[in-house]
This record gives structure tokens, sequence and C-alpha cells, in this order.
């Protein structure tokens, strides 16, 4: 059976996970602001946004409408 850390022991061990959850959320904050600053991550994040909502709407992600049964493709946009 393990033996217990020693006081100073858990002190330390607390502080170091303290310590590093800390540093993880600073990180994590850092790196989320500069996500939402950059206009290359907020394209790509609106145009995944817009490809989510198309599929949820019925429309797949090449831009083709459901043609249901028996109908031609439609492609809605022109855009590539």
């Amino acid at each position: 059976m393990p033996t217990p850390l020693s006081r100073r022991n858990t002190k330390l061990f607390v502080a170091g996970f303290i310590l590093l959850t800390v540093t993880l959320i600073a990180t994590a904050t850092y790196f989320i602001q500069r996500g939402m600053s950059s206009e290359e991550w907020q394209a790509r994040i609106q145009t995944s946004r817009e490809a989510r909502e198309a599929r949820e709407a019925g429309v797949d992600s090449t831009g083709l409408d459901d043609p249901g049964e028996g109908g031609k493709a439609v492609r809605l946009s022109t855009e590539e």
C-alpha cells in the first residue's frame, strides 16, 4: 500500500496543480482571444456555420439543392 504524502509534499502538489490549472486557463484564453480577432479564422467559422445550416436545411455540401424524386439537381450559387 502506498504511503501518503508528507504535509510539505501535499502542499507542493496542491500548489503545482493550481499553478498548472491557472496556466492552462490563461493559455486557452490567449488562443481564444487570438482566434476571435483573426479575420481568417472568422471567415472559416462563418463558412463552417453556413455549411452546417445548409445541411440542416436539406442542401448538401456541394451547394446542390435536393432534387427530390426524379428531379434534377440545381446549383444554388455560382461561388466556388
